[in-house]
């Protein structure tokens, strides 16, 4: 009896996740038709829809959206660079998710590059990018070079923002995982 519940339990889940998804789906296409395909809600709504499909592990699917967003948003020439941080966030993300760990790397420093251009070097989106591209290069064998930005993100948000910062500990959290597979 127990068995049988715990698989109609997870089928329960599964279903349940399926659905979430397809109701976000609808609500992304329902956003376009209302709003128009370039607009930054429904750019928001593709990021966030692209996020739950990365937690699903679709992965592939999440880069479609993220890389047509992107598209989109070079050919209008949007002067707001938030979206495209944004979208570049999430691909970076989807990117390291599905083992493309060059492009997340190139990617990930052009990120890095725009947000330290517009934000400064400090802002904590800046130490986010910073962390993002050490897990990048980390998690594609350059251990030292990783190491090398995530300790500077850590160093920093702990000197800016403070211990109980949530990016601190997370900083510290991937700073120590391939410190510990080295030694």
């Amino acid at each position: 009896m127990l068995i049988a519940e715990s698989k109609l339990g997870t089928l329960e889940n599964v279903l349940g996740k399926r659905s979430s998804l397809d109701r976000q789906r609808a609500v992304c296409l329902e956003a376009k038709e209302r709003y128009g395909d370039d607009t930054r809600i429904v750019l928001e709504m593709e990021i966030a829809l692209a996020e739950s499909l990365i937690r699903f592990g679709q992965t592939a699917d999440a880069k479609s959206i993220l890389t047509g967003g992107l598209s989109k948003l070079n050919q209008s020439r949007s002067e707001n660079r938030m979206p495209r941080a944004q979208l570049l966030d999430a691909l970076v993300e989807t990117l390291l998710a599905n083992s493309e760990f060059a492009e997340a790397i190139r990617i990930a420093n052009e990120l890095l590059a725009e947000r330290k251009a517009f934000l400064g070097e400090q802002h904590p989106l800046t130490l986010r990018s910073k962390n993002q591209l050490g897990v990048a290069l980390v998690r594609s064998g350059k251990l030292g070079e990783g190491i090398v930005w995530i300790r500077e993100a850590w160093e920093q948000s702990q000197t800016l923002l403070g211990k109980q910062l949530p990016t601190t500990p997370v900083s510290y959290t991937h700073l120590t995982l391939p410190t510990k597979r080295i030694v």
